[in-house]
């Protein structure tokens, strides 16, 4: 190879470790975007336990927090489908109780060593 061929191959390599560089730069700058959105969900919803709402409504609302924590901390999803499930069963609210098992199972399945 020449000087030439040379210079711009090493060129072309530096232009995509540069386009490389940037493009994950973005995608981890679109993850933390997204994480605090959920973070900012979960706050929400953690404030609607905390008013005065059914138990209907507070299983449903277990359930989603369940399934916002379910791909970022398996401990906290656990915690949040086991209050879901136990309020589900004091009350008979079958269709609550089958949610949070979906994802409470989805969580086990996904989380084993």
């Amino acid at each position: 190879m020449n000087n030439l061929h040379m210079i711009h191959y090493l060129g072309f390599i530096y232009f995509l470790m540069l386009k490389t560089i940037f493009s994950l730069l973005i995608l981890l700058f679109c993850v933390d975007a997204l994480f605090a959105q959920n973070q900012e969900t979960i706050d929400s919803l953690q404030n609607v336990l905390k008013s005065n709402i059914s138990d209907k409504e507070k299983v449903d609302t277990y359930v989603e927090i369940a399934q916002r924590y379910s791909r970022i901390d398996s401990l906290k999803t656990k915690k949040y489908a086991e209050k879901a499930i136990e309020i589900a069963n004091d009350y008979q609210y079958q269709f609550g109780g089958k949610k949070v098992l979906k994802i409470y199972l989805f969580n086990l399945l996904s989380h084993r060593n």
